[in-house]
């Protein structure tokens, strides 16, 4: 599938018209990697934001111990790593490619420069995006909430 149709389909850019879309393209890049590629570790400083255009990614959390735990498996048509749109901080986790992946790729100067000159562009992909959030965060409510539960269950 051509990356502008792909993008196309994602809820954070469902409200472009072609040319704004082409706009957002024009500062992304491809990427390929191979199963098992790290595409950013947790902790390391991030600058880049993804969709993947086929694949699987897995996100995954250190949880102490050298262990690790997975938080969640991204299939084709999804993004991940766009908190750095927001903030300029550590990775909240890492990234892996679980299958070999082919990503358009973000770079946060670029895009934010691309929503910058474009306040209306900015408007429509930033509430897309904070609707993916919210989705996103009421999963992760879900899942501290099981947590909670089995804790005080395994307390008897």
């Amino acid at each position: 599938m051509a990356a502008s149709a792909l993008l196309k389909k994602l809820a954070i850019f469902q409200d472009l018209n072609d040319e704004e879309l082409g706009r957002i393209l024009s500062v992304a890049e491809g990427r390929e990697l191979p199963r098992g590629t790290r595409v950013f570790e947790e902790g390391s400083r991030g600058e880049e934001f993804y969709v993947i255009d086929e694949g699987v990614v897995e996100i995954a959390k250190n949880v102490g111990g050298g262990r690790r735990r997975v938080l969640q498996r991204l299939e084709t048509g999804e993004v991940f790593g766009e908190m750095v749109i927001f903030e300029d901080v550590e990775r909240s986790a890492s990234a892996l490619a679980e299958s070999a992946c082919r990503l358009t790729v973000f770079s946060r100067k670029r895009f934010l420069k691309v929503l910058r000159q474009d306040e209306r562009l900015a408007s429509r992909v930033l509430f897309r995006l904070l609707e993916v959030l919210a989705e996103r965060l009421r999963h992760t409510n879900e899942k501290l909430n099981e947590a909670i539960v089995w804790g005080f269950q395994a307390q008897g």
